[in-house]
């Protein structure tokens, strides 16, 4: 599935840039034009570019796959699709601010345990997660510790699929 989207945006000498933008899913790559004040189109150059579709299909898979863990792991509960999108995206920023910083304040455990304590910090980040959103319930530790494994996998999963579909 291929979208087409139009930009025209108007810069500081009046000149107009229409950008065709062509995204598909995992990929956006943008063809541009410039037209000319007298009406010739000079093109521009073919490069891709850093994904905003991508990443807003992924919190879009990654909450589908946290869907499918509440009802595989007992113990999480989502209320709604809205939830668990929601869920997605503070999951995502809590894991990009924080695993980092906590796997390096704990490096001496992750030696130790041979990375299984990385698990461990993902399954805390589970339950931090869920303090911010209200339409999901999980239950305790354990629950956090199988729910982050089984919403990684199938987000693997899915994802993998759906680079190979498309």
């Amino acid at each position: 599935m291929v979208i087409y989207y139009t930009f025209i945006m108007t810069n500081i000498l009046g000149s107009d840039r229409i950008f065709l933008v062509v995204a598909g899913f995992g990929r956006l790559r943008a063809d541009f034009a410039i037209l000319v004040q007298d009406g010739r189109w000079r093109e521009g150059s073919r490069r891709e570019v850093v994904p905003m579709i991508s990443l807003l299909v992924s919190f879009l898979l990654y909450a589908l796959a946290f869907m499918l863990t509440a009802r595989i792991v007992p113990g999480i509960e989502v209320r709604s699709y809205r939830s668990a999108v929601g869920f997605a995206i503070v999951f995502a920023i809590l894991d990009g601010l924080l695993f980092k910083v906590l796997a390096v304040v704990t490096m001496p455990l992750v030696v130790l345990s041979l990375g299984l304590f990385l698990l461990v910090i993902r399954a805390g980040l589970f339950l931090l997660t869920d303090k911010f959103i209200d339409g999901v319930k999980i239950d305790g530790f354990l629950s956090a510790l199988l729910g982050s494994v089984v919403t990684g996998v199938l987000n693997s999963g899915i994802t993998w699929l759906v680079h190979k579909i498309f």
